[in-house]
């Protein structure tokens, strides 16, 4: 069964201005991480190269799938989805 503890917080319109909820305690968990190593730094390195390019990604399908894509849908005489919208 989880501990609990018993914190004070102040509460408008509740008699003397504080009132007493439950609150669970939490464990901090300890960590093995090392943030210096050499390995630590490269798969840093590669995931922020993964997440600029899902940034990429992102805002050429915001933008309707790039300016070819926009180019032949307005050759049709057509509308993008968001001009639509």
């Amino acid at each position: 069964m989880a501990e609990y503890e018993v914190a004070p917080a102040r509460r408008p319109g509740v008699a003397g201005g504080l009132a007493r909820h439950i609150v669970p305690v939490v464990t901090v968990l300890a960590s093995a991480l090392d943030t210096g190593s050499v390995q630590y730094a490269d798969l840093r390195a590669t995931m922020l190269a993964k997440l600029d390019e899902l940034a990429a990604e992102h805002a050429k399908a915001l933008a309707g799938g790039g300016p070819k894509y926009v180019k032949r849908h307005r050759d049709r005489g057509k509308l993008t989805v968001r001009e639509r919208i």
